[in-house]
């Protein structure tokens, strides 16, 4: 039986998911990486089923899917133990954990702040986009079999060089959502934004 799940932006607009979610690669592109809906559409997944998440930013907020479980159901400590989670510090071990492809069958997959760990300027940019050309090969195909959910923020004005990556990142993506009206960067690269987001 399918039902509506509506993800609320700060500016009340909301985002319509279908459950069950089906399989495919959808980016949630918006402020703080759109990690409060990300994490309420994960209370709502745990209710029924078993959900991965990969905190790429230190933003998985436990009590806030806690929060968000006691108001729809009478047993959200059943629900969090459908909840689980891994951390990534650095692309090295974000690019290690989604390798492991085969521990996930059937599972929504949640990946918050993805693009987090690359900015790490003590990994050279080369090596860093090697990293994430393979970091997209492995949502790929993971989501050929599961819902993947990847939440991205704005990129920092220290990181402008590798602005590339969210354009990597659209390319892939089955689906890009923008929440809001988020800009892609700072002032001064208001020109090289344009081809980024399409009115379709």
């Amino acid at each position: 039986m399918e039902t509506t799940i509506e993800l609320y932006a700060s500016d009340k607009t909301a985002i319509a998911l279908q459950q069950p979610l089906s399989c495919g690669f959808l980016v949630l592109y918006g402020p703080q990486a759109a990690t409060p809906q990300l994490l309420q559409l994960c209370a709502n997944l745990a209710l029924n089923n078993a959900v991965r998440i990969l905190d790429c930013g230190n933003r998985s907020d436990m009590h806030l899917v806690a929060r968000e479980l006691r108001g729809i159901t009478r047993d959200p400590a059943a629900a969090m133990l459908n909840i689980h989670l891994s951390r990534a510090f650095t692309c090295y071990q974000t690019e290690a954990l989604l390798s492991e492809s085969r521990s996930l069958e059937n599972m929504p997959v949640l990946i918050l702040d993805l693009l987090t760990t690359f900015f790490d300027e003590s990994v050279q940019k080369k090596e860093a986009e090697r990293l994430f050309g393979n970091v997209l090969d492995h949502i790929r195909k993971i989501s050929r079999k599961n819902p993947v959910l990847v939440g991205v923020k704005p990129i920092p004005e220290l990181a402008v060089s590798r602005i590339d990556l969210i354009y990597q990142l659209k390319e892939a993506a089955d689906q890009f959502q923008q929440l809001q009206n988020t800009p892609l960067i700072t002032e001064d690269d208001k020109n090289q934004q344009l081809p980024l987001f399409d009115s379709n």
